[in-house]
């Protein structure tokens, strides 16, 4: 679905409001929210294609809170990692989380906007995309991350995805629900989790972003990881 600026405008208002009331226990409530989170955070990172050792570029779109960051300069402790965010609250906790690394640079900025200014070897997104309003724009930020990799850079994602088949969807959903009632109350599912998913973005279908990949022009597209309606996925320039 096409927004018009109004629309888009009010849309990131909603997010950033609903990020400042979770900022504080966002690192235990994303865990909560999210099935298998450890280890859908460990496939992403231990599937970028390169030597630990290497001082390797990375950009990293919607930081967060340096959660997915941390755990990447932990495994390349020389790459130099650029952190896109719109959220001022979150990147404060990601600058304290994060202080002892170096060679991390952090920019406060909505990153379907952003101009990519250098090459990367790594264009990098955690749980961010699902905050993104349909195919159109996914589509846009996979162009955009094609063109700002080297040759033979990864654009690696782990988010959320939809099923287009109707029953599917409906085990996705179960699945998801029945990980978070371990936690959290029906009635918190629904007004905190479920109605506010719906207003900050619309989905896509993995097999259809994975095509969208190889259509632009990556190669080695691959499906990493995945549990029913989360996955790590990407390609290689």
């Amino acid at each position: 679905m096409k927004e018009n600026k109004i629309t888009y405008i009010n849309r990131l208002d909603t997010i950033k409001e609903d990020f400042s009331k979770r900022v504080a226990f966002y690192d235990d409530y994303i865990v909560k929210i999210v099935p298998y989170h450890k280890e859908m955070l460990a496939a992403l990172i231990s599937n970028i294609p390169f030597e630990v050792k290497e001082p390797i570029e990375i950009i990293e779109l919607g930081c967060g809170t340096g959660i997915a960051t941390c755990n990447i300069k932990k495994r390349y402790p020389k790459a130099h990692l650029t952190c896109i965010d719109m959220s001022s609250k979150m990147l404060d906790i990601a600058k304290k989380k994060l202080k002892s690394f170096p060679n991390i640079e952090f920019e406060q900025l909505d990153f379907t906007k952003y101009q990519f200014k250098e090459k990367y070897d790594a264009v990098v997104s955690f749980l961010s995309l699902m905050y993104l309003n349909g195919d159109k724009a996914r589509k846009s930020i996979f162009r955009k991350a094609y063109n700002a990799l080297k040759p033979g850079g990864i654009f690696i994602a782990g988010e959320a995805n939809i099923s287009n088949n109707k029953y599917s969807q409906g085990i996705y959903m179960k699945k998801w629900i029945e990980h978070m009632k371990k936690f959290y109350s029906d009635d918190f599912i629904k007004k905190e989790v479920i109605i506010k998913a719906k207003k900050h973005g619309e989905l896509s279908a993995l097999l259809d972003e994975t095509q969208w990949l190889k259509d632009i022009g990556f190669r080695h597209v691959e499906i990493f990881w995945k549990y029913y309606n989360f996955s790590v996925y990407g390609g290689i320039k």
